[in-house]
């Protein structure tokens, strides 16, 4: 499994693993039969004579550049109502002559088949992110007017003439209509 939009060097497989770590040990990266059969409360004398079909999801929820120990949901698929199971099995027919006369074998097969299918979430940290979603956040608050004013008058150095600039006193004594209520 891999996040190519978050890490393309991050890989998530148990495939080069030197050492297998049977099922239900911390980091387990090999399940015998009966295990997978358990994980999806299926019953083996169940599925060994009609066969059944079982997906089993490989669920990854990991943060980028970490160790990630997957999750697996095993479930049986081949359902055909609430009580009935189509299973696993296959028929294959064999026909051939003998003494001219047209002979047939049937073939009945049963089986398990597995469907894996590995689904994954990433997640990576990210500064720009955060500042846009908190930006976002307070401007939806109508706050951000308030917070950028505190923080180019208090916080960040350089912005000496920006209260005197946002802020401009009007001396009220020069102004003519200060008496008369308005222009006339």
């Amino acid at each position: 499994m891999r996040f190519y939009g978050l890490d393309r060097s991050s890989e998530y497989s148990t495939f080069a693993e030197e050492t297998s770590i049977l099922y239900p040990n911390e980091g387990a990266n090999t399940f015998t039969l009966m295990n997978l059969l358990e994980l999806g409360d299926i019953s083996y004398k169940e599925v060994k004579e009609e066969g059944a079909i079982v997906k089993v999801n490989v669920l990854f929820d990991c943060y980028v550049g970490s160790y990630c120990d997957p999750t697996l949901e095993v479930k049986r698929i081949d359902r055909f109502d609430d009580n009935d199971f189509l299973g696993g099995n296959l028929v294959k027919y064999y026909y051939y002559y003998e003494d001219d006369v047209l002979m047939r074998h049937t073939f009945n097969m049963t089986g398990i088949r597995f469907m894996f299918d590995p689904k994954g979430i990433g997640k990576k940290f990210s500064v720009e992110q955060l500042l846009l979603q908190l930006a976002t956040f307070f401007a939806l608050l109508k706050l951000i007017n308030i917070i950028f004013d505190f923080l180019l008058t208090f916080i960040i150095p350089g912005y000496d003439g920006f209260i005197m600039t946002k802020y401009k006193k009007i001396d009220e004594s020069k102004d003519d209509n200060s008496q008369g209520g308005g222009p006339a």
